[in-house]
């Protein structure tokens, strides 16, 4: 297989502009009568452009780890600092706006507005934020300005992750928080989908953080946060990143 790497980002210096840095976050669930500690004390740091990868098997806590980076869930304790701020224990007026402003989500199932086309699925997003980009901007930059009169379900697969990404992208995130970007693609859909996240890092218009159990998908990081049973068991710096349209899996 001919595989062409793409340029190599050695652990960041000093001097590079952090994003997001968790210490020693934790986060447990009740249920009948049982609690259950689902982070057991995560310690990581993101810097600005970076693609980064946590990988682990299902119930590992990776999708719980991504709903209180993004404020949709409040770890019970440690901190996390994103752009600056320090969003545990924060007020519930205070995440929205963090949410809002701060970062940009994209699910496994899109979580478009079915009653919106394309356009207007980005514009009502566009309409809760100070400093948005233009929909025309966005949406050629990631190949659906000529199906923004469509309706999410006259869309492929593909098409709809692509348009949640340019819904996420028009807020000008700080970070962009994937959760499983390609659960329900076919194999093509989500090489288009990953390869056109790398190239929003490679091109420093977004960080990109992606939460995965695809093995394959780490290839593409700059850096790979192997999560086991809530706790982070290993960090590793690629020195070679692959890129996304030579994955196989």
């Amino acid at each position: 297989m001919n595989e062409t790497s793409v340029q190599y980002r050695e652990k960041p210096s000093d001097s590079s502009e952090l994003v997001l840095s968790l210490k020693n976050v934790r986060k447990s669930f009740k249920a009948y009568g049982t609690e259950t500690e689902v982070l057991r004390g995560i310690d990581f740091e993101i810097y600005k452009n970076e693609v980064v990868v946590i990988l682990g098997a299902s119930g590992c806590g990776k999708t719980t780890l991504l709903n209180v980076i993004g404020g949709l869930d409040q770890a019970d304790s440690g901190s996390i600092v994103c752009d600056g701020q320090e969003i545990i224990g924060a007020k519930e007026k205070q995440l929205v706006e963090y949410r809002r402003k701060t970062v940009g989500f994209v699910f496994q199932y899109y979580s478009l507005m079915p009653k919106l086309n394309v356009i207007e699925n980005l514009q009502y997003v566009k309409e809760l934020v100070k400093s948005p980009l233009d929909e025309e901007t966005v949406l050629k930059r990631v190949g659906m300005w000529d199906h923004r009169k469509k309706f999410p379900n006259t869309l492929s697969a593909g098409q709809q992750q692509r348009t949640a990404i340019a819904r996420a992208l028009i807020k000008q995130p700080h970070i962009v928080l994937a959760d499983e970007p390609t659960g329900a693609l076919d194999y093509q859909n989500s090489i288009e989908v990953l390869a056109l996240m790398q190239e929003l890092a490679c091109q420093g218009e977004a960080t990109i953080l992606i939460v995965t159990h695809n093995p394959e998908i780490a290839k593409i990081a700059d850096k790979v946060i192997y999560l086991k049973q809530g706790k982070v068991s290993e960090i590793v710096y690629n020195k070679e990143r692959l890129s996304a349209k030579d994955l196989r899996w």
